[in-house]
C-alpha cells in the first residue's frame, strides 16, 4: 500500500511495511519512504503532489521491469 503525504519540506511517497517481533507472533504496520534520494536512505521531498505521483509510477515500473 502506498500513500503520498504532505510534510513541511514537501510531498513524500511512502509504502506500508510489516514488522514482526522475534517469534513472529505479533506484527505491526509502519510507513517507510518509497522514493528515496539516490544513495541515501532518506525520503525525496517533491515540490508538487503531481511530481510525487509521477515518481511513484516510475519506481513501480522500474521494479516491475526487474521482475520480468
Amino acid at each position: 500500500m502506498f500513500r503520498i503525504v504532505k510534510k513541511p519540506r514537501g510531498w513524500i511517497v511512502e509504502r506500508q511495511v510489516f514488522k514482526y517481533n522475534f517469534l513472529g507472533l505479533h506484527f505491526w504496520k509502519v510507513w517507510r519512504p518509497f522514493v528515496k534520494t539516490s544513495g541515501m536512505d532518506c525520503a525525496w521531498h517533491h515540490a508538487d503532489q503531481d511530481y510525487a505521483l509521477m515518481n511513484l509510477y516510475h519506481e513501480i515500473n522500474k521494479q516491475l521491469i526487474t521482475i520480468k
